[in-house]
């Protein structure tokens, strides 16, 4: 028995209907779709069910503006093209800077806010110890009798 209520079904509708059965291994070959054209790459890592490492086997036509060539490594996950089909398409190195270069701009950011509540957090203790010492002052003076008390110190 399967998890499927109709499994009868399954025999039955178009491969194209079916999204995400397939469950990608080290080794399977997969069709990925470049921008312009679609090939064969066989996979090299799986990083989730919907994202993988693989390598292109077929060879790309030369003068396409994307520049992937036979034998290069590429990130792909799985998607839809055009006419709503599933398909594995690949992850542009632009795409992959820019998360990246946001990733580090909010690391930055969150670094400085991290210093500025540090920054508040010290002149807060800086004025409780301040406060703190004063206090004391007050309470050893008050305890001195008048007359071992310095000239100069005077009792508020």
């Amino acid at each position: 028995m399967t998890d499927e209520p109709f499994p009868i079904m399954e025999a039955v509708s178009p491969y194209s209907t079916q999204r995400r059965r397939y469950k990608p291994k080290e080794g399977d070959k997969i069709t990925v779709d470049l921008p312009g054209e679609v090939t064969r790459a066989e996979i090299t890592k799986v990083i989730s069910e919907d994202a993988v490492v693989c390598v292109i086997l077929g060879a790309t036509i030369a003068k396409t503006p994307h520049g992937y060539l036979k034998g290069d490594m590429i990130m792909v996950r799985r998607g839809e093209n055009s006419i709503g089909l599933e398909c594995w398409v690949v992850v542009s190195d632009r795409e992959l800077q820019q998360r990246k270069a946001v990733a580090e701009f909010e690391e930055l950011e969150r670094a400085k806010d991290r210093d500025a509540e540090d920054a508040r957090i010290a002149e807060i203790r800086a004025k409780d110890l301040a406060a703190q010492d004063e206090a004391e002052a007050a309470a050893k003076l008050a305890k001195t009798p008048w007359y071992k008390r310095d000239k100069g110190a005077t009792q508020s």
